[in-house]
C-alpha cells in the first residue's frame, strides 16, 4: 500500500519493496533514509526483516508519470544488490555430477546481471559436464574414453534411453550455437537452452532415482530367506 515517506530533502508517497534482492524473502522492510534527485527519481535504503539476513539495499522509484505536476506519487523500480539465488538440485544429481550444479549456478548467475553472451557459453560447459558424468556413472570402464570423446559422440554411444537421447541432442544443438560465430538455431534462444537442460536433468534425475531403487530392492530380495 502506498504511504507517505520522509526523505532528506522531500515527501513521497510511494510502496515499500515487498522483497529483498539479497535474500529474495518475501518481507515488510524497514525504512532507513532515502533522497529524492531532480524530483523525477527517488533512491531509498530499506533494511531486510528476515532475521538470517538483515542486510541493507537501494530501491529506486521514479514519479508517476500519469500523475499531476503537483504530485508527490513516485512507482517502485528496482533494488539492488540483486544477488543470485542458487539453484538447489537434487542429492542423487549432486552425487553424480557436482561440477553441473556449479557450472549451471555460476552461468545462471551471469545471466541474472544480463551477462547472457558468457551465460550461454557456461550452459553449455555445464550440460558437458552433467551428461559426461552421467555416463560415467553407468559406464565406469569406459571413463577415459568418454572423457576425450566429443559430447555428441558420447551422447549416441552411450545413453540408450530414446528420450534422454533426443533431448540432450538438442540441447547440445543450441549450447554450441552460443559458441558460435554464426547461430544456427536462429529461432531458439538463451531461454530455450534452459529449458532442455531443465528436461535432461528431470530425465537424469529419473533415471537415477529409478536405478537406485531397482538395485536397492533387488539387493534385499537376494538377502532374504527364500520361503518353501
Amino acid at each position: 500500500m502506498p504511504q507517505d515517506i520522509k526523505l532528506l530533502n522531500s515527501r513521497i508517497r510511494a510502496s515499500y519493496p515487498s522483497k529483498c534482492p539479497k535474500c529474495h524473502t518475501h518481507i515488510s522492510p524497514v525504512f532507513i533514509i532515502g533522497k529524492s534527485i531532480k524530483h523525477q527519481i527517488a533512491e531509498l535504503v530499506f533494511q531486510c526483516t528476515f532475521s538470517e539476513c538483515n542486510g541493507l539495499f537501494i530501491s529506486k522509484y521514479k514519479k508517476d508519470k500519469y500523475a499531476g505536476i503537483s504530485s508527490s506519487s513516485f512507482e517502485y523500480c528496482s533494488s539492488q544488490p540483486l544477488l543470485y539465488k542458487k539453484k538447489k538440485f537434487s542429492d542423487e544429481l549432486s552425487g553424480v555430477s557436482p561440477d553441473f550444479i556449479e557450472i549451471y549456478n555460476q552461468s545462471m548467475e551471469a545471466f541474472s546481471r544480463d551477462m547472457h553472451q558468457i551465460a550461454g557459453v557456461g550452459l553449455r560447459k555445464s550440460l558437458e559436464f552433467l551428461i559426461k558424468d552421467f555416463i560415467i556413472q553407468s559406464n565406469p570402464k569406459n571413463e577415459e574414453a568418454v572423457k576425450k570423446k566429443p559430447l555428441s559422440q558420447c551422447i549416441k554411444e552411450y545413453i540408450k534411453d530414446e528420450r534422454v537421447k533426443n533431448l540432450s541432442e538438442r540441447a547440445v544443438w543450441l549450447g554450441n550455437d552460443e559458441t558460435h560465430y554464426i547461430k544456427k538455431w536462429k529461432d531458439k534462444d538463451i531461454s530455450d537452452l534452459q529449458t532442455l537442460i531443465r528436461l535432461v536433468v528431470n530425465d537424469i534425475e529419473n533415471d537415477i532415482i529409478s536405478k537406485n531403487y531397482i538395485d536397492d530392492m533387488q539387493h534385499a530380495i537376494k538377502k532374504a530367506p527364500t520361503s518353501e
